[in-house]
This record gives C-alpha cells, sequence and structure tokens, in this order.
C-alpha cells in the first residue's frame, strides 16, 4: 500500500459449529433433494403439488409442496421425512403444514435422537394439522445431544383429509469459539509466516500502518483458512458426459471424493482464435452453457480440493455440435402469383436458405387414410406389418391412426406401379418418459423392384406430433416404404405413433426457379405462374447435411381460388349502391369459423391475430378465434357474418371503397341490420367507424377513426323473451359524413366494431347497403 510505513495481521483459531440452518423445501421435485434426507411412508400416496394452496417457505408467495394422499379405506396414513445427521446438537425443528380441512385427525409429531444407533425420542406434544397454512417452530432441548430428527405425519384414514408439508427446517452449532493466535503482529512488507499451527480452522485479517502524516488503513475482511482439508488429494472426475439440445451443451459428470469444486473449460476447436465458450467453477455435478454456434468442442473438467492445492483434469472429451432439423414450413398463396414461406427458427442457424422449386411431371399423391373398427387398425390393401403387430391404434378426435408398439415393429406398403418420388408422415412417442424419450426412434427404410431394403431416414421422437418429409428421385426406382418402430435399449422402448400419410408416386420433374438466404424464418416468391404447382425447400445455415435439416411444403396455384382483396371501385356500382345479403355465404348448421369468405373485398382480421387483408393492423382488434358465419343450413335468407370480442375494444370486419370517379363523392346512407346471437343479460353494443385516406399509402394504416353513428344496443334484459336466441334490430344512418366527401383517387374505410367485451354475445351483421352520392361543381372537399 502505498505510503505504510508497515503492516498489522490477525489470525484467531476458530473453534466449534457456527450457527447452521438446514432447510428442504420441495422447490425442485417431489422428492427429497438436500443430501442426507429421506422420506418413507405407509398407505399414503405422494405427489408434488405445484400450484398455490401449499407455501414452500414463510413468505406470501407459494410454490411446490408435498402433497399426502390417502392409498386406503381404512388404517393409519403416515408419511416420515428424516433429516441428515448434522455434527452438533439440534437447537430447533421448524415446518409448514396445511390440511384441506379442519378438526381431522392430522397431526405431525417431532423425534430426535443423538446417532443412527440410538432410540427415537418424542419432543413436545403432536402438532394438529390445520386448514391455515401454519409455520411451526419448535425448540429442541441443546443438552439432549440431538443429531438427528424426524417428522411424523399420520391420520386415520377414515378420517383423513389432504395434507400439504413443505419446508423442513433443523438449526444446529451456535457454539463457536475463536482463540487470538497473532494479534496484531508487526511486520515490514506485506507477507505474513505462521508455522506450527494445529490443524484447525482459522480466521486472518490485514491492516496498513500509515506512515508520517497518513491514517491506518481499515481492516480486511475476514477470509478463512481450514488446514483440515490441507492434506487432501483429489483424483481426476470420472463420467464425464457431454450431451447439446438446441444451443445448450450440457456437461455431467461424477462427484470425487474429497473436492469442493470443478472448474469446466469449454473451448472452440474449429476456431482456435475464437473465445473461450465457458471457463466456470461449479460446486455442482453439472455444468450448462450456451454455445454460439455450430461445430467441434472440447471440454475439460477439473477437480479441486477446498485449498485449492490439489487439482485433477479428466481427459478432454469432445462433441460435434451441429444444426437439429428444421420444423414444418407452411406455405400459402396470398394472391395468384404470390407464394409466401413462414418457419420456426432453428437454434444456431445463421441463416436460411429458401429455394422454390416449379413441380411437373405425372406425379400423384395419395393421402393415407387409416380404416378402423374401433379397436385396431386395418391396413390398405397390399400392404403388409410385422408379423406380432397387433393393428394396435391410437386416436385423435374422430380419427385413428397405427401405432407401432416395440422394437422392430413395422408396416409397410405394397409395390407399386410407379416409383415413390415423396413421402410426408407424421410420428411421435407414445410416452413421456425422459428415459424412453431418449431410446425411441422412428425409421424409414425403402426397397426398389429388387425387394431390398436400405434406411432412408432414422429421428428421434418427442411426445408431440412431428412431421417427416422424404424426397426420392426417380432414378432411384423407390417402390416400398417400410415405417419401422426402433429403440437403442429395449428395456426402454416406448411405442412409436403415426399420424397423417402420404405418398407421391410418378415422376416428378423439379425445376429451381428462385433462391432466397434469409435471417428470420420467412421468404415470400412473388411473379409466379398462377397454373404451375410449387415446393418451398428450407435448409437451415451452416448445415452438413443440408438435405436431411430442410424441411419443405408444396402450394398449387393452379388449384387456388383467391378472394379480391382491396377497396371496391365506386365506379362499378350500379345505380352509386353496394349491397351484401351474405347469402352467397356457405350453408352452416352451426355457428361455423370461416377464415376465406366467398366475399370479394370484406376484410377481417385472423384469429390467430395476423392481419389477412388490409383494414385492421391495430394489436388491440383481437379476435375469439376468426370470423364466424352465422345462419341455418339450407336458410340463405339468415345467412350473416360476425365475429367475437375478448377484449375492451372487441374486433371488426369491413369494407373500403375506392372513388375512382373524376369528382368527389359522398355517402347518402348506410344501413344495415343489427343481430345479436345467443342473446345474454349483458348486450353487445355495436359501433360503426368511418376513415378516409388519400389512397397514396398502405390502406390498412391506423388513422383517426371516426364514429359514424351513436352505437347500437339491444333493448333487453336477461327477463326479456331473448336470451338464448338472435336478436334483430334494422339501422339506418342518412347523415353518414356531414361535411366529408371522398376526393378522387381517396378511399373510405367502414367498420363494423364488436365494442362489447368478454363474455358478451357474438356480434353479426346483415343485409349490408351503402349509398354514395355525386358532389355538384364547388361543394366542400374536407381532406383527414
Amino acid at each position: 500500500v502505498a505510503d505504510a510505513a508497515s503492516y498489522r495481521f490477525s489470525v484467531v483459531r476458530v473453534d466449534g459449529t457456527p450457527l447452521t440452518t438446514v432447510v428442504e423445501n420441495f422447490a425442485a421435485a417431489p422428492a427429497l433433494t438436500a443430501s442426507g434426507w429421506t422420506i418413507s411412508s405407509e398407505n399414503a400416496n405422494l405427489t408434488e403439488d405445484a400450484g398455490s394452496t401449499y407455501p414452500d417457505a414463510k413468505t406470501a408467495s407459494d410454490g411446490k409442496a408435498l402433497k399426502v394422499d390417502k392409498a386406503v379405506s381404512s388404517g393409519t396414513v403416515w408419511v416420515e421425512v428424516v433429516s441428515a445427521e448434522v455434527t452438533d446438537s439440534i437447537s430447533e425443528a421448524s415446518f409448514v403444514a396445511k390440511a384441506g380441512t379442519t378438526g381431522r385427525s392430522d397431526r405431525i409429531s417431532v423425534y430426535g435422537r443423538t446417532d443412527v444407533a440410538s432410540d427415537w425420542t418424542l419432543v413436545g406434544s403432536p402438532f394438529a394439522v390445520t386448514a391455515t397454512k401454519s409455520w411451526v417452530t419448535n425448540a429442541v432441548p441443546v443438552e439432549a445431544g440431538y443429531r438427528q430428527v424426524k417428522f411424523r405425519f399420520e391420520a386415520e384414514a377414515d378420517n383423513f383429509t389432504v395434507c400439504g408439508l413443505d419446508t423442513f427446517r433443523i438449526v444446529y452449532g451456535g457454539n463457536e469459539t475463536h482463540t487470538p493466535v497473532a494479534v496484531d503482529a508487526s511486520y515490514a512488507t506485506p507477507a505474513c509466516d505462521l508455522t506450527g499451527l494445529a490443524t484447525a480452522r482459522y480466521l486472518f485479517q490485514a491492516q496498513a500502518v500509515g506512515g508520517a502524516g497518513y491514517r491506518d488503513s481499515s481492516w480486511t475482511e475476514p477470509q478463512l483458512v481450514d488446514l483440515n482439508w490441507i492434506g487432501v488429494t483429489v483424483s481426476a472426475p470420472d463420467g464425464v458426459a457431454l450431451s447439446a439440445s438446441g444451443s445448450t451443451l450440457t456437461v455431467r459428470w461424477n462427484p470425487v471424493v474429497g473436492a469442493e469444486s470443478y472448474l469446466v473449460t469449454v473451448l472452440p476447436v474449429d476456431d482456435p482464435d475464437a473465445p473461450v465458450v465457458a471457463d466456470a467453477r461449479t460446486t455442482a455435478t453439472s455444468l450448462s452453457v450456451t454455445l454460439p454456434a455450430v461445430g467441434l468442442y472440447a471440454v475439460t473438467v477439473t477437480a479441486s480440493s477446498p485449498l485449492g492445492q490439489s487439482t485433477a483434469t479428466a481427459p478432454a472429451r469432445t462433441l460435434d455440435v451441429s444444426l437439429g432439423a428444421l420444423g414444418p414450413v407452411a406455405a400459402e398463396a396470398t394472391d395468384p402469383q404470390t407464394i409466401a414461406a413462414t418457419w420456426k427458427a432453428v437454434p444456431l442457424a445463421e441463416s436460411y436458405q429458401a429455394t422454390l422449386v416449379r413441380l411437373g411431371g405425372s406425379a400423384e399423391t395419395l393421402s393415407l387414410g387409416w380404416e378402423s373398427d374401433g379397436s385396431r387398425i386395418s391396413l390398405p390393401p397390399d400392404w403388409s406389418a410385422e408379423a406380432e403387430w397387433t393393428g394396435a391404434q391410437w386416436t385423435s378426435g374422430a380419427a385413428a391412426y397405427p401405432s407401432l408398439t416395440y422394437t422392430d415393429c413395422w408396416i409397410a406398403s405394397g409395390a407399386g406401379e410407379e416409383p415413390i418420388t415423396r413421402l410426408v408422415c407424421q410420428y411421435k412417442c407414445g410416452s413421456s418418459s425422459a428415459a424412453i424419450l431418449e431410446h425411441t426412434r422412428f425409421a424409414v427404410y425403402v426397397a426398389d423392384t429388387s425387394g431390398d431394403w436400405e434406411q432412408a431416414a432414422r429421428v428421434a421422437t418427442q411426445t408431440s406430433l412431428k412431421e417427416l418429409a422424404l424426397d426420392f428421385p426417380a432414378s432411384r426406382d423407390v417402390r416400398q416404404v417400410k415405417l419401422v418402430a426402433e429403440s437403442e435399449s429395449k428395456q426402454t422402448m416406448g411405442n412409436v405413433r403415426l399420424g397423417r400419410l402420404a405418398l407421391t408416386y410418378g415422376v416428378e420433374t423439379r425445376t429451381a426457379v428462385a433462391s432466397q438466404r434469409v435471417v428470420e424464418g420467412a421468404a415470400t416468391f412473388r411473379g409466379l405462374d398462377p397454373s404451375a404447382r410449387y415446393q418451398v425447400v428450407v435448409s437451415p445455415q451452416p448445415s452438413e447435411d443440408a438435405a436431411l435439416a430442410a424441411a419443405s411444403a408444396t402450394v398449387d396455384l393452379s388449384a387456388t381460388t383467391f378472394r379480391q382483396t382491396g377497396a371496391v371501385s365506386i365506379a362499378s356500382l350500379r345505380g352509386g349502391v353496394y349491397e351484401q345479403d351474405f347469402s352467397v355465404l356457405t350453408n352452416v348448421s352451426a355457428d361455423v369459423e370461416t377464415k376465406s369468405l366467398a366475399l370479394d373485398f370484406w376484410q377481417f382480421l385472423k384469429g390467430s391475430g395476423d392481419v389477412e387483408t388490409l383494414l385492421y393492423t391495430s394489436s388491440t382488434n383481437r379476435t375469439n378465434g376468426g370470423v364466424y358465419a352465422f345462419g341455418s343450413d339450407g336458410d340463405a335468407s339468415a345467412r350473416c357474418i360476425g365475429t367475437l370480442a375478448t377484449s375492451s375494444m372487441g374486433c371488426s370486419v369491413g369494407l373500403a371503397f375506392r372513388n375512382d370517379e373524376t369528382y368527389p363523392v359522398g355517402v347518402a346512407s348506410v344501413s344495415f341490420t343489427a343481430v345479436q346471437r345467443s342473446c345474454r343479460a349483458n348486450p353487445a353494443t355495436y359501433a360503426v367507424e368511418w376513415l378516409v385516406t388519400d389512397g397514396a399509402g398502405a390502406i390498412g394504416a391506423d388513422g383517426d377513426w371516426q364514429l359514424l353513428s351513436t352505437p347500437a344496443t339491444a333493448p333487453y334484459t336477461s327477463a326479456a323473451p331473448f336470451p338464448g336466441s338472435d336478436y334483430r334490430q334494422t339501422v339506418e344512418l342518412t347523415e353518414a359524413l356531414p361535411n366529408e366527401k371522398i376526393p378522387v383517387g381517396g378511399v373510405l374505410l367502414l367498420r363494423w366494431r364488436h365494442a362489447k367485451g368478454a363474455s358478451g354475445p357474438m356480434m353479426a351483421i346483415d343485409d349490408v347497403r351503402v349509398a354514395f352520392e355525386t358532389v355538384a361543381a364547388g361543394g366542400r372537399v374536407v381532406v383527414k
């Protein structure tokens, strides 16, 4: 220290046990996690309660607890939680408990013993478990010398209520003594060597002594050195295992006797100049780190003794981390010449190569339907199965699909007259067990006319349905496919459940017509042939096997019909009047959501929140499932459209009108029938609003929406004759846009907004009529 004349050191020997608290609070799992604690039970079901019924600490916040339920109808139900044996006498034991109801026989007793060979002794009286969350603290006589306690919950099964137990705690020690060894010992230099000390724990501090004109410094914070560990020698960790999931690398190893901590180093091998990924110290036996990119990584684990004087490093392990397979690609035609594709991001992907392929030839796709008699699947003609397969099935809604129930179980297609050029199949694992998911695989084998099978793909399974798409060149002459359940460990095999399956037969020409490299999960291709079929193939980059990591989706523009979007041409209106009675909507027998209305220019927000057309871009416009077509089957006159509301803003449907006349145009009147579906006591409110734009920008831009009329509400209560049925009323607005005209080239937007919040009745409109009028020379034009 600058200007220090000398230094003082203080060294104190520490004996005894400091006051120590040990807690087991079930924060991680229903099983005990604290080292040395045990749990046992009889006639009880023990589960984790992750709700807010029981506390996990003496706080207002709630978390996981041990939930105790009876497994018998008579007899005694008991659960015992035994603490670890500690080094000094226990002075306090406490727990948190709550019963479903008060006045039952549930009770908790606390016992103590001096060592594992001694008998248990009851400490105090049993505690009744009440319906109020209670933190119960019990003093334990220090003079008894108990070094282990047991919490015993018990109740009679015929007088039992569900109980939650949590946050078991013991306190021990508090008899620590401090004996000075060297106090204020003065040294000329900042170094102190003490020899001949007993093997014990020591606290040391230092202070700088000021020279002429300077004050002494403060004492440093006490630091602890435990000489009990001075002779410990540790060995290198064994059982080092590496695994990667997405962008996370996890390292696990077996604990080392005498080790206080472990140093984990993760280095990129491919690029020596790249920064170290991790050089972290931990007291646990595992560590997870986030990887910056794909590539080969080297990992070392070093065990250290408490003083760090003994270290040992395990041999380096390497792991080659690559990109995972891309999930399903969603592609749709947004207009007759445009295809938009989207997909979910792949961890560690730097970019994506999106290629548009034009499909041709005589290929035919067969979507396979599975037949079921209610308990088993019947395979299609010419299909075969492994001899022991029983036709096992699983169901999803009204559909049934095959289940391959053991290792090497398979089903296979018959040999077709045309080669198979594409297979698309859904698959998943029928078990959620982590051990089973780790080993269960779904494999696809193919055979040519010789009948020799070879593996085409082998993928891991998850609990949710995934899609596998494989393309085969015609030159490979694939005539059969075999779908197989496989396992890397037959003791942990779960069944593989199949979903929808489609096979494409025949020669299909593939011509790449465009390619984009994008960093986000979306690509759009424009200027396409509206009479052609296309496939979008997406591959995450960088990928060593782009074909395996890729996914694709097919769109047939020639088979897609499009609803016109944009604005209605006012010049095209016969008599200057627009009318729509919605009779063209598809017949429905119930309230059916529709995302493809057979109505030109009507615009709405999709249920997903994505803007399908031009009117509504505000995030507050929400729908509960989209736009609905209402009306009875076979009665076109009853057809109408409407929406549901889930917020105070509600949701909207509407129209846009473009003034392509050579003069300004006004609105003479707007009329419609307001329909409230399934009327309730809290009526909905309709707001009709308008907005005029100059037509130069996007029609859907947010703007200064103006109220066109006083909101219309249905005049009924729960006692009126309408609840449960429809209420219809005619609304006519004659002074629609006072002092406001649509300029030449301008656009008028009209929207019907459902202003009622959640739980209100459904809004619908019918028989919409908008009449326009021209403006005489010299008329006033106001443009907003």
